[in-house]
């Protein structure tokens, strides 16, 4: 064939493929647009009315001018790729090793919730949208519990329609980790390991915490992704913490749980909340008068720990956490104050230029209430920079383990589109940290102390000091110039200067006797957080053109408390109390500035509703041939009792010693309730050969909270309940007596004791009672004639050595009463038995050796 033939042919072929080809594409093409127009017509029709539902929620909430077709737009693209389903990562993500929890929703509940989640990222917030509980299932335990879940977060990002956060309920009979609920959250709301982190650093302070986890939620078999369980709010973390059972508030007031009505410790808590929440200045407002009060301060909040939380946002350079939807308050009844729960503790960085004092923005919160207390900021700062010095490092350390060991599932997370961003918000979240660490060091180091000087017309010297620098100073002497040279004159005392706050200076004015014709050359003045010594460059002296005004008098020592009667003397740092009769009326609060003193062979006779509150250390300490007794003028006189109350960081020493005391009803005093006639909160507490006869209607004979104890031959007569109750209590309880108690004979909660040579006679309820996580010890006991003899509860240990029990209709009890608290345990060795209806009874978790 010619070649022009052979090139004829080939391009009528090529021709003829491609007709055929194009035949092919007019088949094919119209079939592949008709099968992707039903998913296309069915996700746009959906996005079509999200946007249309999401323009008009945003117009009703924000009004017209407010809402553009950009902010519906920009939450549906942000929304739409975590909404579409990822099987081939949910094996992976199976395998990363972090629990897994399986829950059961039926459609129409899943339904509902969705409904709710719609609205939510309609609106953009929770506020106002009714997020109702649905049944549900827990698998727990091999188990199938009926829980109720409902939609949870109070921001828009909490609520994406197939994997929004969730909290759970669990019933009453069947809490989960001892937790009534839980949340399943969106695992980068607490900045992933930021919080968590957080939590381990308040934990070694001894502050209450929250508990989390990451955990893979699987609902109706199909996997949602990577969630962070985060205990909710309630009585499992104060049991948790061994704290007395208190009251968990947020920063709005709101309470956590449902306390029973007429609580008494809650209708303090209550009361004193309401005065906290004075405190939140108003936009163009100031905070109530009281607020900015030392006093108030110091008797409503544990100081040290707001100061240690203060500290770690200033860290953090955030504000969050104190926002009234972020902040937790545990009131706690034993002590009558507020403790600290971090929670939402986010971090930015500190820009030096924008915030030349290093501090957040506080304003609208209680934290711009406090630190406008020198005492309070003062505290914030030292603290502040032992976190510089001390706890940054492994702060940094204790995120790359978090981050480590959620490495895994992170990487296959159905959320995900690619694992960088989280190593780069890791890092960010280190840098930060780093950065404000040098920012808040450099502010320290910084000293720039100024001062104007001027003589008096009585020839003293009055200087005005002005510390223009972060660290509160303390000024120790003056450097003068004078006809016989250079000098350097003392101080009485150190003066301290407040460092700026709120652009202002802190400023003090002093005066020095000095030799006439003298002039300042320099002050000797410590940086009171840093510690170092400032130098002359740090330092800038002038004299004053004309006088300047004589300082003011330095503030008055604390009044001595008054207390006009006969027999009660009142010496500078003490009251003393007999010997001899005194006879009280009233009721007497004597401060932390006086200890009391009960004299040997005093007689105290305590009037109706008598009552002595004392705030510093208490000692009565008789002898056998003059003892001390305390009673009320009748047999059933309504008298109060004896309260000693200390603090956590300077607990009261209590000392008693042939001492009796009779009858008593207990009291309350503006934020406290005491509930024996003689009761120790924050002490450390020795009482030997004593007696405690027959109180009033009243719930304990002797009733210790947070204390170091050592209790030693005494006698327990007649109690109407239990005849000593120590809660979250150390030490040694040994060789008593308790005779005819109304509950329990030795009632112990959240304590670690050693209990040895007591004998029980006569009890309504248990002779010995271990409870709220109390490890004891318990050696050679007796019991006779009550219900139980020996209870273990609520995770409690127990060791028990040499025991005779007799009489009793169960000898010794294990089980769980309070669903916040786990099985107990118990060892048993040489306990003996007679006349015991039922020697064990022991609910199936719990742990019973008998050797």
């Amino acid at each position: 064939m010619p070649p022009s033939d052979r090139g004829e042919t080939l391009f009528a072929g090529t021709f003829t493929g491609r007709r055929h080809s194009l035949a092919s594409l007019r088949f094919v093409l119209p079939t592949l647009l008709a099968l992707a127009a039903v998913p296309a017509l069915f996700f746009g029709g959906e996005y079509v009315q999200r946007y249309l539902r999401y323009r008009a929620e945003r117009l009703a909430e924000a009004g017209a001018g407010s809402a553009t077709a950009v902010q519906p737009l920009r939450h549906i693209a942000l929304h739409t790729l975590y909404e579409l389903p990822k099987p081939w990562l949910d094996q992976r993500l199976l395998d990363s090793g972090l629990p897994v929890y399986d829950l059961e929703i039926s459609r129409g509940n899943l339904q509902r919730l969705q409904r709710t989640a719609e609205t939510v990222l309609a609106r953009g917030r929770a506020d106002g949208v009714q997020r109702d509980r649905v049944p549900a299932r827990f698998l727990d335990g091999g188990q199938w519990v009926p829980v109720q879940v409902r939609l949870r977060g109070a921001t828009a990002y909490h609520y994406l329609k197939t994997r929004p956060s969730m909290r759970i309920r669990f019933p009453n009979d069947r809490y989960f980790r001892r937790m009534r609920e839980i949340n399943l959250s969106e695992p980068y709301d607490k900045r992933l390991t930021g919080d968590m982190a957080v939590n381990g650093e308040a934990r070694r302070l001894g502050m209450m915490t929250w508990d989390s986890r990451f955990v893979i939620v699987r609902l109706n078999g199909e996997v949602l992704g990577l969630y962070q369980e985060i205990e909710q709010f309630g009585e499992s973390i104060p049991a948790r913490h061994r704290r007395s059972e208190g009251f968990i508030f947020s920063g709005s007031g709101e309470v956590f749980g449902k306390p029973a009505p007429g609580n008494p410790d809650f209708e303090l808590g209550r009361r004193a909340m309401d005065r906290v929440l004075e405190c939140i200045p108003r936009p163009g407002g100031q905070p109530a008068l009281h607020c900015t009060d030392w006093e108030f301060v110091r008797d409503h909040f544990d100081t040290d720990w707001w100061a240690w939380a203060t500290a770690m946002t200033t860290l953090l350079h955030s504000r969050h956490a104190w926002a009234p939807d972020n902040l937790r308050l545990f009131w706690d009844p034993s002590r009558g104050k507020f403790e600290p729960i971090p929670w939402d503790y986010l971090s930015f960085r500190l820009d030096p230029l924008a915030r030349p004092e290093g501090e957040p923005d506080y304003s609208g919160t209680p934290a711009e209430s406090l630190l406008r207390v020198p005492e309070f900021r003062r505290m914030r700062d030292e603290r502040l920079w032992r976190l510089l010095n001390e706890r940054v490092d492994p702060l940094i350390a204790r995120t790359d383990e978090l981050f480590a060991a959620v490495t895994d599932a992170l990487k296959y997370d159905v959320r995900h589109v690619s694992f960088a961003p989280d190593v780069q918000d890791h890092r960010e979240y280190q840098d930060t940290l780093r950065t404000n660490r040098k920012v808040l060091l450099d502010l320290f180091g910084r000293h720039d102390l100024r001062g104007e000087w001027a003589v008096s017309a009585d020839g003293s010297m009055v200087v005005d000091v002005r510390n223009h620098g972060k660290s509160f100073v303390a000024v120790q002497a003056v450097v003068l110039e004078t006809a016989g040279g250079r000098i350097r004159r003392e101080l009485p005392e150190p003066v301290v200067v407040d460092g700026l706050w709120e652009r202002a200076p802190g400023r003090v004015a002093l005066a020095v006797a000095v030799p006439r014709g003298s002039r300042l050359l320099g002050l000797v003045a410590r940086d009171h957080v840093t510690g170092a010594q400032l130098t002359d460059d740090e330092v800038t002296l002038r004299p004053h053109a004309g006088p300047l005004p004589a300082p003011p008098p330095p503030p008055a020592a604390p009044a001595p408390p008054e207390i006009h009667v006969p027999g009660v003397v009142v010496e500078p740092t003490r009251v003393v109390f007999g010997p001899g009769p005194v006879r009280l009326e009233g009721v007497f609060e004597i401060p932390s500035t006086h200890d009391v003193v009960f004299e040997p062979g005093l007689r105290l006779t305590m009037g109706d509703g008598a009552a002595l509150v004392v705030r510093g250390n208490f000692s009565s300490v008789g002898t056998e041939s003059a003892p001390i007794h305390i009673a009320g003028e009748r047999a059933d006189s309504p008298w109060g009792g004896i309260f000693v109350q200390g603090t956590r960081t300077s607990p009261s020493t209590v000392r008693v010693e042939h001492t009796t005391v009779e009858g008593g009803t207990g009291g309350t005093t503006e934020r406290t309730r005491f509930v024996s006639p003689f009761s120790v909160h924050d002490g450390v507490v020795t009482i030997r050969f004593s007696r405690f006869l027959r109180n009033g209607p009243v719930d304990d004979g002797v009733n210790l909270k947070n204390a170091r104890v050592h209790l030693e031959g005494n006698s327990f007569v007649g109690s109407r309940s239990d005849a000593l109750d120590c809660d979250f209590c150390t030490g040694t309880i040994a060789g008593n007596h308790v005779v005819a108690s109304g509950g329990d004979g030795l009632d112990f909660s959240g304590s670690d004791v050693v209990v040895s040579g007591n004998v029980i006679e006569g009890c309504a309820d248990k002779s010995l009672s271990i409870g709220e996580q109390t490890n004891a010890t318990v050696t050679d006991h007796v019991a006779t004639n009550c219900h139980t003899g020996i209870a273990v509860k609520d995770s409690s240990v127990a060791e028990i050595r040499n025991a005779d029990l007799r009489r009793l209709q169960v000898g010794v009890s294990l089980y769980v009463k309070k669903p916040t608290f786990g099985p107990s345990t118990a060892v048993l060795e040489n306990v003996r038995m007679a006349e015991v209806a039922t020697k064990y009874l022991r609910d199936s978790a719990c742990n019973l050796t008998v050797r």
